[in-house]
């Protein structure tokens, strides 16, 4: 009995790896409020009073880059699904769930950036969970598993 594997382009791969890597990258930027929000929380109990002020005015840049960061986010993970065509359900699962932490949490900026992601992946979600069956299909097929759906 053979199996054959499908062979992948080159330049096919290499989309799918920089869809895979800027996906990531992009999910990583979105936590950076959170990062900025505890920063403001150990400036906060940490510091002498006389230099209370300081810290808090530290930590408040922090959570502004960290907004930042967000929004660079949230348009490299829309880079990785539209213009690269990345799949991965750990994406579409991920970014869901950061949407919509940044609509809840982020004020208006994480609104308007947050719903149109949530938009991006929601529009797409029969593609990712496509893609989810047929990445299970394959490794069932390559341990021998039969498994019906």
């Amino acid at each position: 009995m053979s199996i054959s594997i499908p062979q992948h382009s080159d330049q096919s791969q290499q989309t799918s790896d920089r869809g895979h890597f800027l996906a990531g990258i992009g999910l990583f930027l979105m936590l950076g409020p959170l990062i900025g929000f505890l920063s403001t929380i150990y400036a906060m109990m940490s510091a002498h009073p006389d230099e209370l002020g300081r810290r808090i005015g530290l930590s408040m840049t922090v959570s502004m880059w960290g907004f930042g960061a967000a929004i660079l986010g949230s348009a490299l993970v829309t880079i990785a699904v539209t213009a690269l065509g990345n799949r991965e359900f750990w994406i579409y699962r991920d970014g869901l769930f950061l949407a919509v932490v940044m609509c809840l949490a982020y004020g208006a900026f994480g609104v308007v950036f947050g719903v149109a992601l949530i938009a991006i992946l929601l529009i797409r979600r029969s593609e990712f969970l496509r893609a989810k069956i047929q990445s299970q299909n394959k490794s069932c097929e390559a341990t021998g598993d039969n498994v019906h759906i």
